[in-house]
């Protein structure tokens, strides 16, 4: 199959089938924990304070829920054990009766994009091997024929790389750095799994959500939330293949450099599609682009216009700031409204930092803001029998009581 053909190839496949999340029922006992920026020692201070872990770090929940609102990937340098314990819980809870319930972050979504500023090295350091600077030597070639073809492409000047360039290019890339991108690729277990995660759960009469829900977003189901982002992880995955085969992009590219190429591409082919169509004119002809390069060229343009996704956008759930923003008065009308559209009383969110690593309480105990571990001490929210608990080390304190006690049974929607 030629090139052109294999790229159309790429861009036509019928779009993948996720899996549908089931709703998920009542929990008697719900822990909830925020970021912990890939820090696993964070992670299991947390799990251990809730009775979610024993001595051997093994599922000691029983019957409980977790849900963990994202995030936990980060510059902590930690990310593969981290990883690792939440998928040995996930599997460990199910088998005793219990949940575990790991939502996407922004952090997340930025590994999947190759946005890895921050990871701190021992995070590669993880995934690195005896083979790591075999890899990195071989990618560097890669590099550089890339982009010299790239060059040629769009008749831009010789690309000469020096020893200067190339240390820069290994030093950005340490021993474990290309195994670190792998391990989030569609086709690897971790990426695999990252990509079946929800952005948003509701369970019992609780919304968990990474960053919050803008009530511009209250005509969808939560459902409708969910398979979209999925839809716009799997378009990303789908238009980095289309890069790379057509080498526009170097193996390891990132979200920045993809938006550069499809920008180049966008420009060469507009400018061939303009001279054509003159052409033509001058021939008194008809002339318009065939189908396959018009379709081509949309797929391009949604990736410049990336920042309309739902993944990035301020008003998406892994951005939004409302519920830590809005003032009482006027959140308060706006929490009305979300919570009717989406059939809950009280909302459950991470992603705004807060210095005293408090569990934040806002609109009448309707919105309850996560601290991180990196935010001070370890917190952790418990819900159980609609009473609403921060666990801190050596202290609970009661946040809220049941629903029936404190809410009114229906939710006023402002007019």
């Amino acid at each position: 199959m030629c090139r052109s053909a294999l790229l159309l190839a790429l861009l036509l496949l019928p779009a993948v089938g996720f899996p549908t999340v089931p709703p998920h029922p009542a929990a008697e006992r719900l822990v909830v924990l925020g970021g912990v920026d890939g820090n696993a020692a964070a992670l299991l201070t947390l799990l251990k304070q809730t009775g979610l872990v024993d001595e051997r770090l093994r599922w000691a929940g029983g019957a409980a829920t977790l849900v963990q609102t994202g995030d936990f990937l980060g510059s902590g340098g930690q990310s593969r054990r981290v990883l690792d314990l939440l998928l040995q819980l996930e599997e460990q809870a199910s088998r005793a009766g219990g949940r575990v319930v790991v939502l996407l972050g922004d952090q997340e979504v930025a590994h999947l994009f190759g946005d890895l500023r921050g990871v701190a090295p021992e995070a590669y350091r993880e995934f690195a091997d005896a083979d790591s600077e075999r890899r990195r030597r071989r990618a560097w070639r890669d590099y550089v024929r890339q982009r010299r073809r790239f060059a040629e492409k769009y008749q831009l000047p010789p690309w000469r790389p020096d020893p200067v360039a190339e240390q820069q290019w290994l030093d950005t890339r340490p021993p474990g750095f290309l195994e670190y991108r792998e391990a989030f690729a569609p086709d690897s277990p971790y990426g695999r799994w990252l990509r079946q995660r929800d952005v948003v759960v509701r369970v019992d009469e609780f919304l968990f959500v990474h960053a919050g829900l803008s009530p511009r977003l209250r005509a969808q189901s939560l459902e409708q939330i969910n398979q979209r982002i999925r839809h716009e992880l799997d378009r990303f995955d789908r238009l980095r293949r289309l890069l790379v085969q057509g080498d526009l992009v170097p193996p390891d590219a990132g979200l920045p450099e993809m938006v550069e190429a499809a920008q180049a591409e966008l420009a060469r082919h507009r400018t061939r599609i303009a001279q054509q169509q003159k052409e033509a004119e001058a021939r008194g002809l008809f002339w318009e682009p065939d189908a396959a390069v018009l379709q081509y060229l949309a797929a391009l343009e949604s990736l410049v216009d990336h920042t309309n996704w739902l993944l990035l956008h301020p008003e998406g759930p892994l951005r939004f700031r409302g519920f830590a923003e809005w003032d009482e008065t006027a959140g308060a009308a706006q929490i009305a409204l979300v919570a009717e559209a989406f059939q809950v009383r009280r909302f459950v969110a991470g992603h705004a930092p807060h210095p005293d690593g408090r569990i934040h309480p806002r609109f009448g105990q309707r919105v309850f803001l996560l601290a991180s571990p990196a935010d001070g001490r370890a917190a952790a929210l418990e819900i159980s029998s609609g009473r609403v608990t921060a666990i801190y080390p050596g202290e609970r304190v009661v946040l809220a009581e049941p629903v029936s006690a404190s809410l009114p049974a229906s939710v006023p929607v402002p007019r």
